[in-house]
């Protein structure tokens, strides 16, 4: 990799590459990306930045190919902030606020698009509050909760339902 990296996110992209977001190394939060390249088995650095370090971020990419970052932690705080990443043209962009700062998050693409934001720390306690986030608004939205609250979790769509398992 171009940067040792722990915490990050890996996103797979339509064209088969990898995106590397984040993450922390020797206690510092990163606002580096990377993409890997499967076919020629090399890292590359994006040459821009996320709009803060994070780390315990999620990451989930969205129909029209752009993957959007959220949350996290600087490591000193969490974080409300999102990004889109375009890896057709290397950029980053501002993705709007969350409801709420949350890291250990999980990020999930559903069937129409829109990415369901779910659980995580906000730096005092776990949650049991979701969020979508719509790409055609660019806005995050609230959502129901969970029975539970909960950070550090795995979330999946089943396939061919709009269902989410939250684990």
């Amino acid at each position: 990799m171009t940067a040792a990296r722990s915490r990050a996110t890996a996103s797979l992209l339509k064209d088969g590459r990898v995106l590397i977001a984040g993450g922390e190394s020797s206690g510092a939060s990163l606002a580096t990306l990377e993409i890997f390249d499967p076919a020629a088995g090399s890292f590359s650095p994006v040459y821009r930045s996320l709009s803060a370090p994070r780390q315990d971020h999620a990451a989930a990419m969205l129909a029209d190919g752009r993957v959007v970052i959220a949350g996290g932690s600087s490591g000193d705080a969490v974080l409300d902030s999102a990004d889109l990443f375009d890896p057709a043209t290397g950029e980053v962009s501002p993705a709007g606020k969350m409801t709420v700062a949350r890291a250990g998050l999980t990020a999930t693409t559903l069937l129409d698009g829109r990415v369901l934001l779910a659980g995580g720390n906000n730096g005092e306690r776990d949650l049991a509050s979701t969020e979508i986030f719509d790409p055609a608004r660019g806005a995050f939205l609230p959502a129901a909760a969970m029975d539970v609250a909960r950070s550090g979790h795995v979330a999946f769509r089943v396939p061919n339902n709009n269902s989410v398992l939250i684990a």
